[in-house]
């Protein structure tokens, strides 16, 4: 059923749903601690069937498809754009090899600020581990461009 319904993608389908119920027990389970057996044993007053629960199921599966085919289809799109800069960029091996940790001629640190700069369509980029926040980021540029005393 599923297979035919959605083809390629079913499977994938298959692993979402089966996460949020692991997720769901998991949650019920660190509710039920603390209860008594009998409360845990005790069956719900209401109960649904297999075929009304697949069909829950298949309609919420059907709900939420077209939001997971939006986030596959850009989650596609960005991938393309970094793979497309890092080929014109010719990243390779070379880029990976270990640098005197000065910053002098490290071609890999030079090469990412590329890349970056071409994928999110800036004039440069500054990619550090050292920026440790956005803020930490932009302070670090206005600290760079910024004078004592200087106006606006």
């Amino acid at each position: 059923m599923w297979e035919e319904a959605f083809g390629g993608a079913a499977a994938q389908m298959k692993r979402r749903w089966a996460f949020c119920a692991s997720a769901s027990a998991r949650i019920e389970g660190g509710v039920t601690q603390g209860r008594t057996k009998a409360a845990i044993n005790r069956k719900p007053k209401s109960q649904i069937s297999e075929q009304e629960a697949h069909q829950i199921v298949t309609q919420a599966t059907e709900a939420v498809y077209p939001k997971f085919r939006a986030i596959d289809e850009l989650t596609q799109h960005n991938l393309q754009k970094v793979l497309q800069a890092m080929q014109r960029h010719r990243l390779s091996q070379l880029h990976f090899t270990r640098a005197d940790g000065y910053g002098h001629a490290d071609y890999g640190v030079q090469t990412l600020d590329e890349i970056f700069a071409d994928v999110f369509g800036a004039e440069a980029g500054l990619v550090r581990i050292q920026f440790v926040s956005g803020t930490h980021a932009i302070a670090a540029a206005l600290f760079g461009v910024l004078r004592p005393g200087m106006r606006f």
